[in-house]
């Protein structure tokens, strides 16, 4: 599984388009 700051930015995307 990926880790670090790329993969918290990518999960950060997805809740943002969720939330829309």
């Amino acid at each position: 599984m990926i880790s670090g700051p790329v993969w918290e930015s990518f999960h950060k995307n997805l809740s943002s388009l969720k939330g829309q």
